[in-house]
């Protein structure tokens, strides 16, 4: 029995991945605007439970958590207002960090050069392929995003085809 109840919950993951990477790939855009949403009214409630217990509180008032309450109050709201500047927030980040990594990548191949090294040429594309890339995502965060969700959804629905196929055997 319990073998049954196994196969039937391992059935449903795969369904559930196959729809959820189904959702992704075909509404990036819609499922980047719902996890910002999402994101922002956490951000909501947690300034306002803040806030509101640092002015409901009777002993030690801490003016640092109620600032940072109002804060969060602040972005929970702008973050609900305009999602898309999160979503095009995260991208410009990753592309900043992805550019500094391949300055760095620059640099190794610079010293490798200075050592001798044949494959210096090779670490220098490398490196010069990350920072472009970088550039690219910090010029188009919002399409960077969507096509990182719409990878995420191929991945889903290759993890739940592949999960049918060997329940199905």
């Amino acid at each position: 029995m319990g073998d049954k109840k196994n196969e039937a919950v391992a059935l449903l993951k795969a369904i559930v991945f196959i729809l959820a990477g189904v959702i992704l790939l075909l509404r990036p855009s819609l499922t980047l605007r719902a996890a910002a949403m999402v994101f922002g009214a956490g951000v909501l409630a947690y300034g306002i439970f803040t806030a509101v217990s640092q002015l409901m509180a009777r002993d030690e008032k801490q003016p640092a958590a109620l600032t940072a309450g109002l804060i969060a109050v602040v972005a929970g709201v702008v973050v609900l207002l305009a999602p898309q500047l999160v979503v095009g927030l995260f991208p410009v980040l990753a592309g900043i960090l992805v550019i500094l990594g391949g300055v760095k990548r620059c640099t190794d191949a610079l010293v490798a050069r200075s050592d001798g090294d044949r494959g210096w040429p090779l670490g220098m594309l490398l490196a010069v392929v990350c920072i472009v890339l970088g550039v690219l995502v910090i010029l188009n965060p919002f399409g960077t995003a969507v096509n990182v969700v719409q990878l995420i959804g191929i991945a889903g629905i290759y993890y739940g085809v592949t999960a049918l196929v060997r329940l199905l055997r």
